[in-house]
């Protein structure tokens, strides 16, 4: 690549098709707009820049995708686009939450499973269904829940996801054993945390053997955070 990307800038409305905006902003110059996207058919629920490859991007978006990016080409349409399986006779489910986790992407979705798609087969381009997935990984919407945050720690398998409900905290699993179905923890979290809406998840690198997880979710009385300790295990 010849050219280093400052930042990723997007928007969309649910009425409308959503575009992602990567904006060149040198230090004390005038912003270049490099590449817009276009492609999602929802609101975008989030974007980030490829952990390891410069210049591809990862996003995700209501209308149930989540696509890979090259922003040398992203005009002439995206690399891959990831589709988790839809449930029998429904449409697709939102994707609420999204990440890099692994050699590959995560997404959460509404109804409350949790999809990862290996790069590998992302790379190759075209429309691309997950490699593993998780049914009931959170609590749906539509039985009360908000499946709204996930996470992946610098371990690069041990992943977080968080969903709505009174005390809810957030779930751990491993990337390497999703086909089990079974987390490795369910970790509660205080009464403020029962609204899922507005949460955010994120791992602090490792220390002393075992890493920090930090919850943050809005409340009715105002922002609040939490932080819980998280033993990987061997």
């Amino acid at each position: 690549m010849g050219r280093s990307y400052s930042t990723l800038m997007l928007h969309g409305a649910a009425h409308k098709r959503a575009h992602g905006k990567v904006l060149d902003l040198p230090y004390g110059g005038d912003e270049e707009q490099i590449a817009d996207t276009s492609g999602h058919v929802g609101s975008l629920t989030g974007a980030w820049w490829h952990p390891l490859r410069a210049g591809l991007v990862w996003s995700a978006s209501t209308d149930g995708t989540v696509r890979l990016w090259d922003m040398d080409t992203a005009l002439d349409g995206q690399i891959a686009l990831l589709c988790p399986r839809p449930p029998p006779g429904d449409s697709r489910s939102p994707v609420r939450a999204a990440a890099s986790a692994g050699a590959g992407a995560l997404a959460l979705l509404a109804d409350g499973r949790l999809a990862w798609w290996d790069e590998r087969v992302a790379a190759r381009g075209g429309e691309v269904r997950p490699a593993q997935e998780v049914a009931g990984a959170e609590a749906s919407e539509g039985e009360g829940g908000a499946p709204s945050a996930v996470a992946a720690a610098p371990d690069g398998w041990t992943v977080a996801t968080r969903g709505g409900g009174a005390g809810a905290g957030a779930t751990l699993w491993d990337l390497r054993a999703l086909r089990a179905r079974r987390p490795l923890a369910r970790l509660a979290g205080p009464e403020w945390a029962a609204s899922g809406l507005g949460s955010a998840l994120a791992f602090a690198p490792p220390r002393a053997g075992r890493s920090l997880l930090a919850v943050a979710c809005a409340a009715p009385l105002g922002p609040h955070g939490a932080a819980a300790p998280v033993h990987s295990p061997p």
